[in-house]
């Protein structure tokens, strides 16, 4: 399948010239309306991924084992298989994000625990370049672990990096490991999200800058299978990502060196 979104093109607007000429009868004084083209461009978004995590479960492990064994299985191969389908959306945001981005100047060994506050202005300008308001657009801050851990734990020096001089003991649940906003704008963890040099290491991500579609949704199925006395779990599903208006969002990329 093939899903096929629209890329809006932004209008350009017009003043009327006809302004005082209201008691014109026949019209002669009074300017037409000039419309924007209506051919926009446009993005798809194919669903031709097929990811599955699957396990054999043995009649004596099944039997002589604990209750709920086999509920644990299917929140493991269901966990498996949201990881795979996480790593590959970060890989179309990867791709996706070419124009909108910042390397930071931290240091050789602490690329992620380090990112100043000039960096993150940098990042939000980005956005509100093109007319993005990272707060009132919905957008949302997604980092991988070591940056997200930063933001809850400030651990340098007061003033120096994000973490301390955006918090202060009390503010927003920060600094008591709750999820944290960020100037407004929710942070959502993820390890597909890379650490160390040369790693993407941040998005800041419009709603509408990516989209995601589904043929089947994620799903569980098993069957017992004789010639190995056994349970088969399989968990599937087949879905599709593509960028649409990526210039809406921002990503941050850690420095080689």
């Amino acid at each position: 399948d093939v899903i096929h979104v629209p890329k809006l093109v932004a209008g350009t607007g017009a003043q009327l010239a006809d302004l005082g000429n209201a008691g014109s009868n026949d019209g002669a004084t009074i300017a037409a309306i000039q419309y924007d083209r209506t051919n926009e461009l446009e993005a798809t978004i194919t669903i031709d991924q097929h990811w599955y995590a699957s396990k054999m479960v043995t009649d004596p492990a099944k039997v002589q084992s604990q209750p709920g064994l086999m509920e644990k299985y299917t929140m493991s191969i269901a966990y498996d298989l949201a990881n795979k389908i996480d790593l590959y959306i970060e890989s179309i945001l990867s791709a996706g994000v070419t124009t909108n981005t910042v390397t930071p100047t931290a240091g050789s060994t602490t690329y992620d625990e380090k990112i100043t506050l000039d960096d993150w202005v940098q990042l939000f300008e980005k956005l509100r370049a093109v007319n993005v308001d990272p707060v009132g657009d919905g957008c949302v801050l997604v980092v991988n672990y070591k940056i997200f851990t930063a933001l809850c734990n400030p651990k340098s020096a007061t003033g120096q990096y994000v973490s301390h001089a955006n918090v202060v003991a009390g503010a927003n649940g920060m600094v008591s490991g709750l999820v944290p906003t960020f100037w407004g704008v929710p942070v959502i963890m993820s390890n597909s999200v890379g650490t160390g040099a040369n790693e993407h290491c941040a998005y800041l991500l419009h709603p509408q800058s990516f989209g995601f579609a589904s043929s089947i949704a994620p799903r569980v199925t098993s069957q017992y299978d004789i010639d190995f006395l056994s349970t088969k779990v399989v968990a599937d599903s087949l879905f599709g990502c593509a960028a649409i208006n990526e210039d809406y969002s921002a990503k941050m990329i850690n420095p080689a060196n």
